[in-house]
């Protein structure tokens, strides 16, 4: 049998293939080229233009420019991209289906342009509304200072409204409207679809005392040495509490008498400097403050209680301010 020739003669239908394969490659280079450099914004307002006004003319006073300079735009925008975008219909003009997805879009591009404006002036200027932050107590001490900072320095003039409570208080806050962004340990209190969270770092709770306590000195510290050692312990009923209360069970313990409850991290520091409480702090508060506050970290393990700090705020907010505070926080915690 006979070998087929290497260089067989392509049949009229493969020829065919070829070509409009060819043709497919050459039109998707040209719309590439369009968009990628020549595509300009006074061809997108003009198309908008035309859609809102259906005539030449009219498109043309608007833009303070003539007919020809509008048709001149078109002819621009079809000779690039090798099709018609628009026909003639009596006087009006109308959108081909290609046309129309360029109008569509276009609409969209200017719409988010005028909010960008919007909010650069805001920025700029320094007039950038108010925004409702909500932060829990272990948290709040290390992060509202840098975040105030930046934010007076990007918008000075803005206005602030935190609010210090546990998640299950905070959760209400958001989903009315109170609070636009939450910054939480704890985040399982349910919200509606319509938030998204974001993992922020990583802060385990450790337990902790004073330096000169006379638990900070033991050797192989163990949990039954903390029997009779009062607390100061997070609020009854907060998901910390409630945490902490049944760590405590399990390693055989109770809360003894004579122990306090504080919301406040700051209290709970100048708590523990006054007697010999141990309690429950935000390992890196108390990296950042052991050499203000003489804070020691016991050698207990809290089973990674509470360890992870997340934002959560409403995914259809669009507040600058918001903007502004997620990077404040993303740059502290290069820092801490």
């Amino acid at each position: 049998m006979s070998a087929e020739p290497v260089n067989k003669k392509l049949t009229p239908k493969a020829m065919d293939h070829d070509s409009v394969a060819a043709d497919s490659l050459k039109r998707s280079a040209l719309i590439e080229r369009f968009f990628n450099s020549r595509l300009r914004l006074s061809q997108l307002r003009m198309l908008v233009s035309i859609a809102g006004m259906g005539q030449l003319k009219r498109v043309a006073d608007a833009l303070s420019v003539t007919p020809s300079a509008i048709s001149k735009q078109v002819a621009e925008i079809e000779e690039s991209l090798q099709v018609s975008i628009m026909t003639r219909v009596g006087n009006r003009i109308e959108f081909t289906p290609v046309g129309a997805v360029l109008a569509r879009r276009a609409q969209e591009l200017l719409a988010q342009l005028e909010r960008t404006r919007i909010e650069v002036d805001e920025l700029c200027s320094g007039v950038a509304g108010s925004v409702g932050l909500g932060v829990v107590p272990t948290v709040a001490p290390l992060f509202l200072p840098a975040m105030m900072l930046m934010l007076k320095n990007r918008a000075p003039n803005a206005s602030i409204r935190i609010y210090e409570h546990h998640f299950d208080r905070l959760a209400p806050m958001l989903e009315e409207g109170t609070i636009d962004i939450a910054l939480a340990r704890e985040t399982t209190h349910p919200l509606s679809s319509g938030f998204l969270e974001q993992l922020v770092m990583t802060d385990p709770l450790a337990i902790v005392c004073m330096s000169q306590h006379r638990l900070a000195q033991k050797r192989h510290l163990k949990w039954k040495d903390l029997e009779g050692v009062p607390w100061v312990l997070p609020t009854r009923g907060s998901s910390t509490y409630m945490h902490l209360q049944s760590l405590i069970l399990r390693n055989g313990l109770t809360i003894p008498a004579g122990s306090i409850e504080s919301n406040s991290l700051g209290a709970t520091a100048g708590l523990l400097q006054a007697y010999p409480f141990v309690s429950l702090l935000s390992l890196a508060y108390v990296r950042t403050n052991v050499q203000a506050n003489g804070l020691t970290v016991l050698a207990l393990s809290t089973e990674g209680m509470q360890s992870e700090i997340k934002t959560v705020w409403r995914r259809d907010n669009e507040n600058p301010i918001i903007t502004i505070l997620s990077e404040a926080i993303r740059q502290h915690v290069v820092l801490l």
